[in-house]
């Protein structure tokens, strides 16, 4: 986890990561804040090509 927090925070891989890091532990809303930093990123490789719409499902399945 702390390798992660002090990675590039505008990177929707990373927070992906950490929100499914958040969502093991029981912090909830922490996954949902960093889903929502990951959803609304830019993608311009792959793997934050799929952070991306991982994040969109994730804040739907966490909200509902």
């Amino acid at each position: 986890m702390e390798e992660l927090l002090t990675a590039n925070q505008n990177d929707p891989f990373i927070q992906c990561l950490l929100g499914q890091t958040y969502e093991k532990v029981g912090e909830k809303d922490k996954a949902i804040e960093s889903y929502r930093k990951a959803a609304a990123a830019i993608a311009h490789n792959p793997p934050a090509a799929y952070a991306v719409p991982f994040a969109k499902k994730r804040l739907a399945s966490l909200a509902g």
